[in-house]
């Protein structure tokens, strides 16, 4: 573990991609058969393939505890007080480890050994005994991996596109044929083992592990489309959802599972989806979105919001948020993957089906001008929809890419004006940079209350700026938080507003970005928390009732 533990930290320190890739080619070159599919899935950032269900179940809460065992000349405050200045339980962990002559190393079989021990303990007192007593004797570089490791912390900047890169390079085979292993098997340190070998046409479709969903770009009004190519759909505000299903030939009724665009599984919080689509008679995977339905259209994502999280959904639930499934594209046929078809003959396939009730086919449009587009974004939002998706019929799925073969377009429901409570740094790029921006609105008292973080929006300028602002008006730390004085203004849109119980707001905001800086307006002008529910109620009532966007222009 001590040579991952240094390629881990080198990747860290690397910026430039084509470094990180070098550095993980080299790492995993150099390995022997046995230890490479480890350090593949470990340089994921998992300790366990993708496709495998199996969880650690270690929590913030294990993770002190632990910490208590291992430490105990450090008192409980001490600890604490640690654990917030540092921000991260790996570091914390290997920072306290110094200077106590602990230089244990692990062998990458033994690491993997330990992690199948933990997610198969039961209890907490058991689990907590395995933690301590393996982490204990471990080098600080070794013990910060192994804490990252379990506690889903191992970030390096090495993304899943550029670990196939690295192996690819490692091995010297095309990196497309790394790609569509790991996509077709789910586990990339199999992928790792074929690679070496040279038989990574040996990977085959392995269903109920998630694929990657292709993410689409921004349509902006006056750009150029090829008209004669795209399909134009409405875009529904539910959750979107990939289904896999694999029906029985000895039972009534096959498997399926769902999963989020997260990669997380969901099924048994919309169990009643899963037992539709298992009537289906042919295996595959698609794309889709789940809604909250009646009355021959879409409820507002409010209505859906319920439905979240929820693993255990009883039939009242069910009865009072009915749901549907709506289909709109394809990735794996008959235990084929078709990703690489032109849209419109994923599109054939999918009306071949036989759907149950309680789904359906997006139905498409045509345009032929951006006037064209301006009335079927009209239709969508009086359907109660979010605005429209723009799709080449020509064009390959792309798992995890973000092309022009797929446009989105949509208009703010509503912008607000809020100010800066607390900031963070971001990730990649802007890891040294504080671009992760909380917000408040004024409550009835004067106080000020939190409706949502925001993430994008400024300039790489502004973000310098603010950065050197938020640390000079910085009045707390709490790890990598910054409490700010509130003086930063911003206006921020978003798609909606959901009720929250983390929020004391009890409000918060979907999908916000900072549209800009309001350098010109104090915070004694910025909005209310009444505003933020009288916009939630117009929103929640849909668009025959309210026309929520705003038209302030101070």
């Amino acid at each position: 573990m001590k040579g991952f533990a240094l390629v881990a930290a080198n990747l860290r320190a690397t910026r430039r991609t084509s470094g990180k890739i070098d550095l993980a080619a080299g790492y995993l070159g150099a390995l022997d058969p046995a230890s490479l599919p480890i350090a593949a899935r470990f340089l994921s950032g998992r300790p366990f393939s993708a496709r495998e269900e199996r969880t650690l179940s270690v929590g913030g809460s294990a993770i002190y505890r632990t910490g208590r065992a291992m430490f105990p000349e450090i008192d409980d405050e001490t600890l604490g007080d640690c654990f917030r200045e540092v921000g991260d339980a790996g570091e914390t962990f290997a920072l306290l480890q110094r200077g106590r002559g602990r230089e244990e190393d692990l062998r990458l079989s033994e690491a993997a050994e330990f992690f199948d021990r933990l997610a198969a303990t039961r209890g907490v007192e058991p689990k907590l005994s395995l933690l301590a007593g393996t982490l204990a004797p471990l080098a600080p570089d070794v013990l910060k991996e192994m804490v990252k490791l379990a506690t889903g912390g191992q970030r390096t900047g090495l993304s899943m596109l550029l670990l196939e890169q690295a192996i690819a390079r490692a091995f010297s085979v095309p990196v497309e044929a790394v790609q569509r292993a790991n996509l077709l098997s789910g586990d990339v340190g199999r992928v790792a083992g074929l690679a070496r070998a040279g038989r990574l046409s040996e990977a085959e479709l392995v269903l109920f592990h998630p694929l990657g969903f292709q993410l689409a770009a921004v349509y902006e009004p006056g750009d150029e489309l090829p008209w004669e190519r795209i399909v134009v759909e409405e875009k529904f505000d539910g959750v979107r959802a990939q289904a896999h299903v694999a029906p029985s030939e000895a039972l009534s009724s096959g498997r399926v599972a769902l999963f989020s665009r997260t990669l997380d599984e969901v099924t048994r919080s919309f169990p009643e989806i899963a037992k539709r689509l298992a009537g289906l008679a042919v295996p595959l995977v698609a794309d889709g979105e789940i809604l909250a339905w009646e009355n021959g259209r879409a409820l507002p994502f409010g209505r859906l919001q319920k439905r979240l999280g929820r693993k255990k959904v009883d039939a009242a639930l069910a009865a009072e948020v009915p749901l549907v499934f709506v289909f709109y594209d394809l990735l794996a046929w008959k235990n084929e993957l078709v990703i690489d078809l032109p849209f419109a003959e994923r599109r054939k396939r999918l009306e071949s089906l036989v759907l149950p009730p309680g789904a359906f086919l997006s139905p498409v449009s045509r345009a032929q001008s951006a006037a064209d587009l301006e009335r079927l974004f009209d239709a969508a939002i009086a359907h109660g929809n979010e605005g429209l998706m723009i799709k080449d019929e020509s064009a390959p799925y792309a798992p995890g890419k973000r092309g022009r073969s797929w446009l989105k377009y949509k208009k703010a429901r509503a912008t607000l004006d809020v100010v800066v409570t607390a900031a963070e740094p971001g990730h990649g790029k802007r890891a040294g940079l504080l671009s992760d921006l909380t917000f408040a609105v004024r409550a009835t008292d004067g106080s000020l209350v939190n409706v949502g973080k925001a993430y994008s929006g400024l300039t790489d300028a502004e973000i310098a700026e603010m950065t050197a602002t938020f640390k000079r008006i910085t009045e707390k730390m709490y790890g990598r938080t910054r409490l700010v004085r509130p003086e930063v203004v911003l206006e921020v849109a978003f798609d909606g507003i959901q009720q929250s119980k983390r929020h004391k707001s009890g409000y918060a905001l979907r999908f916000p970005r900072i549209l800009r800086l309001r350098r010109d307006k104090p915070v004694s002008e910025i909005d209310t928390v009444e505003r933020v529910a009288s916009l939630h109620d117009e929103l929640l009532a849909g668009p025959a009732n309210a026309t929520p966007r705003s038209s302030r222009t101070g």
